[in-house]
């Protein structure tokens, strides 16, 4: 029998690269469930793996096998057992649910739990009439972490006091996850992923760092536009701890940890795909600020003295606050010991490499500003 892969979100960011890693470590076939659209779901599932694979520098070389061994399953995870006929599919050795809503706002409250907590519900349904091999993986993310800080152990999401929607949706998620009888799943959890590891590039999902990024580039138009030189010369506040880590990691090394620890005979329920060596988010703040052509910021502890700008900066901080101030140390045991304790090498984040991968991002929203000014 030949070994075959369920994925949904294979067309995001996190699940296309997942899906990469699968076709370059094995020869097994991958089955993908893609939303309907104007375009045919193999159209979109193709042009998405390509797209990822150029992010990544790959070339051409796995279009053979995105050729012949991916094969688009048109569905929804919003749908019950995601409107897929499970009779019509072939038996699968692992099933692996990464698709998700990443917004946060509370606008959108309603299609996040449905997206992430009933879109798990549905893709463990799917997942029990495929009768799988081996495990439901789970992607959730290192945030269930909530508010808490200090050492964040490889355990079961208890639903502690959370920072918005985005997380409490993934602990509900964890939490369905974690009373399943009839499976044997797994829960991984990335903490904030960046680009490709080799080339600094991110195919799709702008989100996390890339978010607050456009944001803070948005804050230097609006100063640029009040004033000439005002965002070069503004010393803007922020409330933050320079010292706190953020827990940066590419996400070929979250995809490559994922696939390595599901080859493994771990018998852990979580583990955490996480940075063991973040850099601070001082560098990063910095670094975010000195690309888009403004001054570093200054850190305070309150905001007596904020301007309006500052009050303006502390806006668009927004969803991305706590990765600016919370002290989390991601406990990676679990992970360490399924992955034999070897160091990846794409894990080095000193301040040159981590400008890097702000700059090239940097780059795009600077391109795309010149093509809408040109356009207008």
């Amino acid at each position: 029998m030949k070994v075959a892969h369920f994925v949904t979100g294979a067309t995001g960011f996190v699940g296309s690269n997942l899906v990469l890693e699968l076709l370059a470590r094995s020869d097994a076939h991958i089955y993908a469930l893609v939303r309907p659209g104007q375009e045919a779901a193999s159209v979109k599932l193709r042009n998405a793996l390509i797209c990822s694979a150029r992010a990544a520098g790959l070339g051409q070389s796995l279009n053979r096998a995105i050729d012949e061994r991916c094969h688009a399953v048109q569905g929804n995870v919003e749908e019950e057992a995601c409107g897929v006929d499970a009779a019509r599919l072939p038996r699968f050795t692992q099933f692996w649910h990464a698709a998700a809503s990443l917004r946060f706002e509370d606008r959108y409250a309603e299609e996040i739990y449905r997206a992430n907590v009933e879109g798990t519900r549905n893709a463990l349904a799917l997942a029990r009439r495929c009768r799988l091999d081996r495990h439901f993986n789970y992607v959730s993310t290192a945030y269930v972490a909530g508010c808490r800080n200090g050492l964040i152990v490889e355990d079961v999401a208890r639903g502690p006091e959370t920072n918005n929607h985005y997380e409490a949706s993934k602990i509900q998620a964890e939490m369905l996850v974690n009373q399943e009888q009839d499976l044997a799943t797994r829960i991984f959890r990335p903490s904030i992923v960046i680009g490709h590891s080799r080339t600094y590039a991110v195919s799709s999902g702008f989100t996390g760092l890339y978010g607050f990024m456009r944001r803070v580039l948005r804050l230097a138009q609006i100063m640029r536009r009040l004033q000439d030189e005002l965002a070069e010369q503004t010393d803007l506040q922020v409330i933050a701890d320079p010292a706190a880590p953020m827990n940066l990691i590419p996400v070929d090394i979250v995809a490559r940890q994922m696939v390595r620890i599901s080859c493994s005979a771990a018998g852990a329920k979580v583990y955490h795909i996480t940075n063991p060596t973040p850099p601070p988010a001082g560098e990063a703040a910095g670094a975010i600020f000195r690309e888009l052509g403004l001054k570093p910021p200054v850190f305070v502890r309150d905001p007596n003295r904020f301007t309006w700008l500052d009050h303006k900066l502390d806006e668009a901080l927004g969803f991305y606050r706590s990765y600016f101030r919370s002290h989390k140390q991601f406990d990676r045991s679990n992970s360490d010991s399924a992955l034999g304790g070897e160091d990846d090498p794409g894990y080095g984040m000193d301040l040159a490499t981590l400008t890097s991968y702000i700059r090239w991002y940097a780059d795009v929203l600077r391109s795309s500003s010149r093509t809408v000014a040109a356009a207008a």
